[in-house]
C-alpha cells in the first residue's frame, strides 16, 4: 500500500513511523475482514445444519427419512456441496466461491456424494416408483449433470 502513496511519505525519520502506521492499518483491516468472513462461514454452517435436519413439507415420509439418513452419513464437505446444489441450485463454480475451494474439488465431492446417496437408495429401489411424490426432486438431487 505504501508504494501507491509514495507522494504522501513524510521526509526524514517520520517516514519510518508512517510506514509502521500503514502496516498497522493494513493488519487491522485484514483482521476485521477475516473475522467477518469467519462469521459468515459459521452462520452458513449453522444454517446448513439446521436445514439438513429440518423435515420436508410434503412427500413420501419413508423415502424422505431414507434420503435424510443417507445425506447425514456423508462427510461434512460432501454433504455441504450436495445441499448447496440441491436446495440453493448453485453450480460447482458458485459453490467453489462460497466454500473457498476449486470448482474441480466441488465437482469431485458432488460426484462422491451423489454416488453415495444413489447407492444407498437404490438398495430398496425407491426411484423406480414414478407414483412416489418425492421421487422427482430426489432424481434431480442425485442425477449427474
Amino acid at each position: 500500500m505504501a508504494w501507491r502513496r509514495l507522494d504522501k511519505v513524510p521526509d526524514g525519520s517520520d517516514a519510518r513511523l508512517w510506514l509502521f502506521g500503514v502496516a498497522r492499518n493494513l493488519l487491522m483491516k485484514s483482521n476485521q475482514h477475516q473475522r467477518s468472513h469467519q462469521a459468515l462461514v459459521h452462520g452458513l454452517t449453522r444454517e446448513l445444519s439446521r436445514i439438513a435436519s429440518y423435515p420436508p413439507a410434503s412427500g413420501d415420509n419413508e423415502l424422505n427419512d431414507k434420503v435424510r439418513a443417507s445425506v447425514q452419513k456423508l462427510p461434512a464437505k460432501e454433504r455441504e456441496v450436495l445441499l448447496l446444489t440441491a436446495w440453493e441450485g448453485l453450480k460447482p463454480r458458485e459453490i467453489a466461491k462460497v466454500t473457498g475451494s476449486t470448482a474441480n474439488v466441488v465437482r469431485v465431492r458432488l460426484h462422491h456424494a451423489r454416488g453415495h446417496v444413489r447407492r444407498e437408495l437404490h438398495q430398496e429401489s425407491p426411484l423406480n416408483d414414478t407414483d412416489t411424490p418425492a421421487a422427482e426432486p430426489l432424481r434431480r438431487v442425485i442425477a449427474e449433470r
